[in-house]
């Protein structure tokens, strides 16, 4: 998708996923079996798929409901 960065739940890297306090959405997504969330800069959850085919197509979805914005928003 235009834009993603991908942030691993845990593991070596700079954008690894942080909470500091609260409920755990770690905890959340791992007891719903979710392997990919993919959430806007606004916080906002786009959606969520619990298979790599699932991730992609939910890449796939977000890229295009992302082109059409853009698209009217140019015609």
């Amino acid at each position: 998708a235009p834009g993603a960065t991908v942030v691993p739940l845990k593991g070596p890297g700079s954008n690894v996923f942080v909470e500091s306090s609260g409920p755990s959405a770690a905890n959340w997504l791992r007891h719903h079996g979710v392997v990919a969330a993919l959430v806007r800069p606004d916080h906002y959850v786009y959606g969520t798929a619990t298979t790599t085919q699932g991730a992609i197509e939910l890449a796939r979805s977000f890229r295009s409901a992302v082109t059409n914005t853009q698209h009217r928003r140019t015609t």
